[in-house]
């Protein structure tokens, strides 16, 4: 499968798609049309089926606030980070609890311990 490089930018209430490879130029209303769209008119310029383009989108430009991909995949990193946390922390509370209750700490020391509500 042959990737192409998919430059976006935003110009008004549209997303410009630019396919340098191809000297294509196409338009989604929305980012998340922004692929489809570029792999539709990759496929139709190079005679070519959609499932077989790869696209890489290498940058989101808008006009005030420069490129945003890069931004917009360090939150998803540091989000998909977060969720993981917040499962190893959940998998310790409810160890901790049990072994605390496991050897007879009151349900309200253990709660006072770990800084939640006894209920």
């Amino acid at each position: 499968m042959h990737s192409y490089d998919v430059h976006v930018r935003r110009d008004g209430n549209w997303w410009m798609v630019e396919i340098p490879e191809i000297t294509g130029l196409t338009q989604a209303r929305r980012i998340g049309e922004v692929e489809e769209m570029a792999r539709s008119l990759i496929a139709v310029s190079t005679h070519s089926r959609t499932e077989d383009v790869g696209i890489r989108i290498t940058g989101i430009q808008v006009d005030t606030l420069g490129d945003i991909a890069e931004s917009a995949r360090e939150v998803t990193q540091l989000r998909e980070r977060a969720r993981e946390v917040e499962s190893q922390a959940s998998l310790a509370f409810r160890s901790l609890i049990r072994n605390l209750s496991d050897h007879g700490i009151p349900v309200r020391d253990t709660a006072t311990l770990l800084q939640v509500s006894p209920q």
